[in-house]
């Protein structure tokens, strides 16, 4: 989860705040199927919060809380330096 590469897209169809309330990540979209990497897997109202979020169905795969935390870090630090004006790699003026 941590070091796998996902595209932009992918991360984009949930927000950072849907990330860190449900312990999710976007891994992959197929279609209508978007393949989301969770702290609980079986947590039935996550599942359907981030479903109804996104009109996508959603295919939960279980990921060690460490790495979804460490997941949930990149991705927000990234957003943040993207949102100051540090470009999309994080280069700031």
């Amino acid at each position: 989860v941590e070091d796998a590469p996902v595209h932009e897209e992918v991360l984009r169809a949930i927000t950072p705040e849907q990330a860190v309330k449900y312990g999710a990540i976007p891994l992959a979209r197929e279609n209508k199927v978007l393949h989301i990497a969770m702290i609980d897997p079986t947590d039935l109202a996550a599942r359907d919060a981030l479903a109804f979020a996104t009109g996508l169905t959603v295919k939960p795969k279980v990921a060690p809380e460490i790495h979804i935390v460490a997941a949930l870090e990149k991705k927000i630090s990234k957003q943040n330096r993207q949102h100051a004006g540090c470009g999309q790699y994080g280069h700031c003026p």
